[in-house]
């Protein structure tokens, strides 16, 4: 553990450095008004080089017009330049030096636009400039090669970066929505802009911290905010028609997709389609979990690639329509999509008995398929008075396939327990609707609103499977059937009342809330063993209703920014076991208090902290009082005493960014203390393992810290990322009733280096170590300890007559496990040939490789609160692909 010690001591001084820093800044004051002396409120100071023009920070002047923001740190000439609507921008020179000890400024007064001061009047354009509290990027300057889209855009732009799956990072922190004017995109698929929308079309791309949804629907103010950013486009190529359609095929291996949009002004409609076996989407992947469905979770976030068990036949296609009246605004989209993966699996796991350790070990064939369509509807008007509509409903089917061999024995010489053969043949249709219903106003106060929201959803699913079970013996091998037939629905009804009334300069923030989640679940068993019936048969049904008070009080104060208050929430909880005729009835009384607190030492360097207690109440599938059927030899059931957990946050943020030296420093810890937490039990015997979830009578907690420091290294715009993140948790979990605790602790450390494009060449590489300790109560033989190493990049090289070679890596080394003995080293290795052709490269021909060096494996460990799994399964590996894209350009005419 002395190397542990001595790294997680190197981890502590990291952090500590990247949280520090100068906050002891000289103050720069004074007064905006008119010529006639009348204060300006919300005048923005900007403070900029005079040398380059390049910002630095600004401020804002409250009511009676009074400023006051921190000097620069560093020496050197800059200006005051004071920017208000309808007015001149009047710039003032400020010169710091080593005698400087702040400045109060005479009253600045801004003319009328008509009336011109030359001599005070400043213009500056660059790739980079701030406006207030949004970050932008003047996309002239770039040289981008004709037919280039916004992902080439992106990847040129200092700090900023895009992955093969289309997740986008600006100087360290993830991207949480991408608008097009503002608006969003068909849903919140990146890949749909970054992939379809032309180079030529962008003229700005802003980057700022947008409101959150609620607060865009309530225009009540939170401290939700989420990472945004807006791609502007051109007035000139706001109408028109452009698109793309690609064919790949080799050697049985297919990737499809065509997208095609028709822009005219605030009107846009747009449609794509995809049909794919070889775990590349390309497009639309993340689409296609808009529905709430099961399809997309498998794919990865920063390649795009299918990352889960088997080898999938993919098809996804979708409709948008959007526009943007003078009054009303309508967003609406309807998508078709379908997965079809087959595949086989190997589990070997290890359950922590303390006595008599035993091991479960099985080989499964599966053939999975999942179908569904998703309809979206987003309606709202514009006015004091704003109504908001959300509606989205959809289906699924899906339907299931799977030949499993289990065997369960003793660790050690003890011998077979139970060695059985399952086959499941299962069907399932899941309707779900949900409606978002808000009206909110603004009263004649100034800062008076109302806000009133109707949220209903509806969820029904039916399900029956076929059971085929072969017990084997020494002696004899047995052949039982088991039939299932199970329904189950979830309504959940919810409304809220919320009221903002300006108070001692802030706002006090009230609100009420009713929610309403009523759900049940039946399931009939045909079985020739008695058994079954008894543990998997069952029909009940669970009522949970909340009546929450919540108030809480927001203020500003010259960049110190305060949120407190509490919850009084009212919970009851009516489960009927209909089958056995029991009732359960709870009653709750919970004290939530939050609390957040922010200070902007300037506009780009900020420090923020915040706390939360809350209470979750158990789902139905955690209350359910049978078992299910999936897996016969470790059968899950609910517990219908199982009550709410509570969970206090702590988190703390800070970011520091400086434009003139491209520099970021970001840092975040997250601290979860847990009460009453859910956590698992097993029960042994002869014939299977039961798992039930029950609730942990000690407090668990996990923390997470990450730490990133980011900076321009050379004039060409490389960047280099230092990025540390890791995880700690403790939890507990009981196998006959013996407690065992597990200790987790990870840390990754990743450096990146981002080359940008010169002399052909552009690579993006980020690599490093991760150290893992586990450790166990029981069992010791589970415990682990080691340093595995991850890496990913990608390499792009121009040559001439528009050849590009692009190729991508990605390696992993995941130490030896002492149990079985294997460990994981593979490098994934893509490469692709890239030739365009004809007028602005409409024409593309690509020929690619997929895994190159035939190594990936498909292998998963799990160190779990009910013991040590790993699994091993068939996935996508090497393959040959030729593919041919057309692009289709008709924007301006």
């Amino acid at each position: 553990m002395a190397k542990a010690n001595t790294f997680i001591k190197s981890i502590a001084l990291f952090v500590f450095i990247s949280i520090m820093g100068k906050t002891n800044a000289q103050m720069i004051t004074g007064k905006v008004s008119t010529e006639e002396g009348i204060s300006l409120n919300g005048a923005i100071v900007n403070i900029i080089h005079q040398k380059d023009s390049i910002f630095h920070s600004f401020g804002r002047t409250d009511e009676k017009g009074k400023f006051s923001l921190p000097a620069p740190l560093e020496k050197g000439t800059y200006l005051l330049v004071f920017v208000y609507p309808k007015h001149t921008d009047v710039a003032v020179p400020l010169r710091v030096d080593e005698l400087f000890q702040g400045k109060e400024l005479d009253a600045i007064k801004l003319p009328l636009n008509s009336i011109f001061l030359e001599e005070v009047t400043i213009t500056a354009k660059g790739l980079m400039n701030i406006k207030g509290d949004t970050l932008e990027y003047n996309i002239s300057s770039l040289k981008l090669a004709p037919n280039s889209r916004v992902e080439d855009v992106i990847n040129q732009l200092p700090g900023m970066q895009i992955t093969k799956g289309g997740q986008i990072f600006s100087h360290g922190k993830v991207i949480e929505r991408v608008l097009v004017d503002g608006e969003p995109f068909f849903g919140n698929d990146p890949t749909l802009v970054t992939k379809n929308l032309r180079s030529d079309m962008v003229d700005k791309i802003q980057v700022y911290d947008d409101a959150s949804k609620n607060e865009k629907i309530t225009g009540i103010k939170d401290n939700n905010k989420m990472k945004t950013i807006d791609i502007k486009l051109k007035e000139d190529k706001k109408r028109g028609v452009f698109g793309m359609a690609q064919l790949g095929y080799l050697n049985r291996y297919y990737n499809n997709m065509f997208m095609l949009n028709r822009f005219n002004g605030k009107e846009k409609i747009f449609g794509y389609g995809v049909m794919s076996n070889t775990g590349k989407l390309g497009i639309g992947y993340k689409s296609m979990t808009s529905g709430g469905g099961s399809l997309g979770s498998d794919f990865d976030g920063n390649t795009g690639k299918f990352t889960g068990e088997g080898r999938p036949k993919v098809y996804s296609s979708g409709m948008s329509y959007s526009n943007d009246w003078e009054k009303y605004k309508l967003n609406t989209n309807v998508s078709v999509k379908g997965m079809t993966v087959k595949g086989d699996k190997e589990v070997y796991q290890v359950i922590d008995v303390k006595d008599q350790p035993r091991e479960n070990t099985s080989t499964m064939d599966f053939k999975r398929t999942s179908h569904e369509q998703n309809f979206v509807l987003n309606f709202e008007n514009k006015g004091s008075s704003k109504l908001y509509v959300s509606l989205n409903a959809g289906h699924e089917r899906a339907l299931e396939i799977d030949q499993k061999k289990s065997l369960m024995k003793y660790i050690g010489e003890a011998g077979v327990i139970k060695n059985i053969e399952q086959g499941n043949d299962s069907k399932e249709d899941i309707f779900q609707t949900n409606l978002n219903v808000n009206w909110s106003t603004k009263l004649k106060k100034e800062g008076r609103k109302i806000a009133i929201g109707f949220q209903p959803s509806l969820t029904t699913a039916s399900k029956d499977t076929y059971i085929k079970i072969t017990n084997n013996t020494q002696k004899q091998s047995t052949v039982s059937e088991l039939k299932t037939e199970g329904d189950k629905h979830e309504n959940n009804l919810d409304f809220s009342l919320s009221y903002s009334e300006p108070v001692f300069e802030g706002a006090l923030i009230s609100s009420v809330e009713s929610k309403s989640h009523i759900s049940g679940s039946r399931s009939n068993i045909e079985s020739q063993e008695a058994l079954y019936s008894h543990i998997l048969e069952g029909d009940f049904k669970y009522n949970y209703m909340v009546k929450r008070f919540k108030s809480v009080y927001r203020r500003t104060i010259k960049g110190f920014t305060t949120e407190f208050g509490t919850a009084l929430s009212l919970e009851r909880s009516n489960l009927k076991d209909i089958a056995k005729g029991n009732i359960t009835r709870k009653n709750f009384l919970f004290l939530q208090p939050t609390a957040d607190l922010e200070y902007k030492f300037s506009q780009n360097h900020t420090i923020e902290g915040h706390y939360s207690k809350t209470n979750i109440s158990p789902t139905s599938y955690l209350v359910q009082p049978f078992g299910d059927a999936s897996d016969l030899l470790n059968i899950y059931t609910g517990n219908t005493e199982l009550e709410p957990r509570s969970i206090n946050s702590f988190s703390l943020n800070y970011h520091n960014f400086k434009l003139q030296k491209l520099r970021a420093i970001n840092a975040s810890f997250e601290y979860k203390l847990k009460y009453n937490d859910i956590g698992y039990s097993i029960l042994t015997s002869e014939d299977r393992n039961t798992i039930k979830p029950i609730n942990i009578e000690k407090s668990t907690y996990d923390y997470t810290f990450n730490s990133s420091y980011g900076k321009e290294v050379s004039n060409k715009k490389d960047y280099l990322w230092l990025q540390l993140e890791g995880k700690k948790s403790m939890s507990y979990s009981y196998v006959d009733k013996t407690e065992n605790r597990l200790s987790n602790l990870s840390v990754k450390f990743t450096p990146t280096l981002t080359f940008k494009e010169r002399a052909g060449i552009q690579f993006n590489l980020g690599t490093g170590p991760i150290f893992e300790n586990l450790n166990y109560s029981q069992n010791e033989d589970l415990n682990f300890e080691g340093i595995g190493f991850q890496g990913n990049g990608d390499l792009n090289i121009s040559f001439p007559l528009n050849f590009r070679l692009e190729q991508r890596f990605n390696y992993v080394y995941k130490p030896q496990n002492k149990l079985l003995g294997t460990t994981l080293n593979q490098l994934l290795w893509d490469i692709s040939l890239i030739k365009n052709f004809g007028k602005e490269n409409i024409f593309t021909a690509e020929l690619s490789v997929n895994d190159l060096l035939n190594q990936n494996l498909g292998l998963q460990r799990v160190y779990g609160n009910t013991g040590f799994i790993e699994s091993k399964y068939s996935t996508i590996n090497r393959y040959f692909l030729l593919s041919f894209k057309w692009d289709l350009n008709r924007m301006g005419e």
